[in-house]
C-alpha cells in the first residue's frame, strides 16, 4: 500500500506529499521496532524536507532520526541530531518543539551519565513546559506535560546520587498526578519515593509510599 502510494506520488511530482508519507512510513517502521527502515525513511523525509525548504519539517525529521538513533543505543550521534534540531526550533520560535527536544536531550545525556548536562537541559524543558502553561484557558491543561517534566528531572537526580533534589521533583510530580487524579502516574511516584527514602534509611516514610503505592496498584485493576 505504501509502496504503491509513493509511486503515484512520484509520478505526481508531490513533494509535499511524498514529504508526509515518509514521515507516517517512518512512524510504523518506529512503532514496530524496525529500526533501520525507520532511520532510512526518516533520512528520505529529511533530504525531501531541505528540498521543501521546510524548515518545521527539518527539524521533525532530525528529532525522530535522534529518536531512532537513541533507542538503537547510539546515544552521540541522537544528541547531534537533537542538537540540530533544537537550532531549527529556536530559529523559527516552536517553543513546543523546543520543549519535547530539550527533554530528549536530557534522556540521552543521562544514557551517557553526562549528569550535569541531562539536568541543565532537564531544567530547560521543565521551564519552558511551565512557561507554556501560563495563560491556559484551563489551570490543568498542561499538568500532564509539568508531571512528566518534573518525573524526568527527579529521575535523572536520582541516578546522579541526589536524593533530596529527585524527592522535591517527584513530590510536585506528585501533586500534579494527584489533582488529574493519574492513579498510574501517582503509584509510581510513590514507589520511587519509597524507594529513594528506604536509600536515606527513612523506613517509616518509606514504609507508606510502598503501601500507599500498592493500594492505588490494587484499586487499578478493581
Amino acid at each position: 500500500c505504501y509502496q504503491l502510494q509513493q509511486e503515484i506520488l512520484q509520478e505526481l511530482d508531490d513533494q509535499q506529499g511524498q514529504a508526509k508519507l515518509e514521515n507516517n512510513l517512518g512512524n510504523l517502521y518506529y512503532a514496530q521496532g524496525n529500526f533501520d527502515q525507520a532511520l532510512q525513511a526518516y533520512k528520505t523525509w529529511l533530504k525531501t524536507a531541505h528540498q521543501l525548504e521546510n524548515r518545521a519539517a527539518q527539524g521533525l525529521a532530525l528529532g525522530n532520526i535522534g529518536n531512532v538513533l537513541q533507542a538503537k543505543g547510539d546515544s552521540n550521534q541522537a544528541i547531534e541530531h537533537y542538537t540540530q534540531d533544537l537550532q531549527i526550533t529556536q530559529e523559527i520560535g516552536d517553543l513546543r518543539g523546543q520543549a519535547h527536544t530539550l527533554g530528549n536531550l536530557a534522556t540521552a545525556h543521562a544514557t551517557l551519565q553526562n549528569f550535569e548536562c541531562a539536568i541543565a537541559y532537564a531544567a530547560q524543558h521543565l521551564a519552558l513546559v511551565k512557561k507554556l502553561g501560563v495563560g491556559k484557558a484551563s489551570p490543568t491543561e498542561n499538568h500532564p506535560h509539568e508531571q512528566t517534566a518534573l518525573t524526568n528531572l527527579g529521575n535523572i537526580y536520582a541516578r546522579s546520587h541526589q536524593p533530596t533534589a529527585a524527592v522535591r521533583c517527584y513530590q510536585s510530580a506528585l501533586t500534579l498526578a494527584q489533582t488529574l487524579k493519574n492513579q498510574a502516574a501517582q503509584a509510581d511516584l510513590h514507589d520511587k519515593l519509597g524507594y529513594l527514602h528506604l536509600q536515606q534509611h527513612d523506613w517509616e516514610t518509606s514504609e507508606y509510599h510502598y503501601q500507599t503505592a500498592l493500594e492505588l496498584a490494587r484499586q487499578q485493576h478493581d
